[in-house]
Parts: C-alpha cells; sequence; structure tokens
C-alpha cells in the first residue's frame, strides 16, 4: 500500500531525527516552521514524519492528514482507533472518549494490524493538540 496524505511545507527538523521516522512529532516550541520528537504524553501533537532528517535545518516531512506510515508501540489490530504513546509511537486507544479526563485523543485508525516496533498504515484524522481535561 502506498502512503497518501496531506502534509505542511517548509518544515525544518531542530535536531537530527532520523530515529524518529514514522513517529509522531510536535512543532519546535523555540523556532518557527521546526519540529521536535515527542517526548511527553502531553505534548500538542502535529503529525508523523515520513522522512529521516539526520540534522538540524533539514527539511521534514509531516504528515497532517490521510494514509501513513506509523511505527507501533505494542500490538495493533486492523481497525483500532490509534493514540500516541509519550514516546511518539502509535499505540491502540483502549478507551471510547466519553468527554472524562480520562479520555484518550484518538489520532486516527488502524488500516493494518502490526506488533511492536513494525511500520503499519494508519488514517491519520484531523483531531490532534485537543486533549481532554
Amino acid at each position: 500500500m502506498t502512503s497518501n496524505y496531506i502534509s505542511v511545507p517548509g518544515l525544518k527538523a531542530d535536531a537530527d531525527l532520523s530515529a524518529s521516522q514514522f513517529d509522531f512529532v510536535k512543532l519546535n516550541a523555540s523556532a518557527d516552521f521546526q519540529i521536535d520528537a515527542i517526548s511527553a504524553a502531553a505534548d500538542d501533537i502535529l503529525g508523523v514524519l515520513q522522512n529521516k532528517p539526520e540534522a538540524s535545518g533539514q527539511a521534514a516531512d509531516v504528515a497532517i492528514l490521510g494514509t501513513c506510515k506509523v511505527r507501533a508501540g505494542g500490538s495493533i489490530t486492523r481497525g483500532n482507533k490509534i493514540k500516541v504513546a509519550a514516546d511518539g509511537e502509535a499505540l491502540a486507544a483502549t478507551e471510547i472518549t466519553d468527554g472524562s479526563a480520562a479520555d484518550e485523543e484518538i489520532v486516527g485508525q488502524a488500516l493494518e494490524s502490526g506488533a511492536d516496533q513494525e511500520i503499519i498504515h494508519i488514517v491519520l484524522t484531523g483531531n490532534r493538540g485537543n486533549r481532554a481535561t
């Protein structure tokens, strides 16, 4: 299967992000159009890094909507709703959102099954950055 996604033009890596290919990323807090790896579960998610920028300032291809590849952070079954782990990997969401503080932020749905550290395809949806409080 090929990926078919919308990305943000002009984004650049803030550091070597080659190990973060297919992980979720966030905007850099202090520099315009730069991205960083996810470092906490509460980080606001921008999208999924599709390329391997090896140094600060290199172009970053970040999928924000559509079909893209992600790294599984555990076992995922096709059809599972997807949430983001604190390290930026994709996890199967286990809770249906009901408006409570324990709700998980659903960012997509798995198109195929995969084990921990496998690269799978998901449909990336537009509900990012709006965590329940």
